[in-house]
């Protein structure tokens, strides 16, 4: 009913129901949901296209929203943190960070000063494994600025409390 009438879903409830269409999507769907961003009048609109997109359970889906990314679709800033929905929204945190280290200097290059520091750290807080946080800190000490230091330790120590919380409760969650 919403593509005849966009009327037909109230704008608040739209980005819950395109985030529920788009995380359970197909081929179909999720192509109907790109050419829907695509056509949308407003940033606002197409953003909730988008999230619909980059929370797509299937890995295929999930690579072909990490490569809108890399293009002139959204708005620069917007692009290179349309990947932190692909890994926070979906299962697929290790095919973002492969792909953020890939092409780490295309994406960080759409970002101001400030976000180019944030940017890695951030994203690695998707995980909850402290093998991760040791694995932020050798990739910063590689391909980050000394300028990012703080920020990497900021977020190691955030993956390193959830996985000693996670390790702590996960156990009772299932006794």
């Amino acid at each position: 009913e919403f593509l005849k009438n966009r009327e037909s879903l109230k704008s608040d409830l739209r980005p819950a129901v395109l985030e529920v269409v788009g995380r359970y999507s197909d081929r179909a769907t999720y192509d109907r949901l790109h050419d829907l961003g695509q056509q949308a009048q407003s940033l606002e609109e197409k953003l909730f296209f988008y999230r619909g997109m980059q929370v797509a359970r299937d890995p295929k889906l999930a690579e072909e929203s990490l490569r809108i990314s890399l293009t002139d679709e959204l708005p620069p800033g917007i692009a290179a943190y349309s990947v932190y929905w692909v890994a926070f929204g979906g299962e697929h945190r290790e095919l973002v960070w492969a792909f953020v280290r890939e092409n780490l200097k295309t994406l960080t290059e759409k970002l101001d000063f400030w976000g180019q520091l944030n940017y890695a750290p951030n994203l690695m807080t998707a995980f909850s494994d402290a093998a991760r946080a040791d694995e932020l800190e050798a990739f910063s000490r590689e391909h980050l600025s000394k300028d990012a230091d703080k920020e990497v330790a900021k977020a190691a120590a955030k993956i390193r409390f959830r996985a000693r919380l996670k390790e702590r409760e996960l156990p009772g969650l299932f006794e």
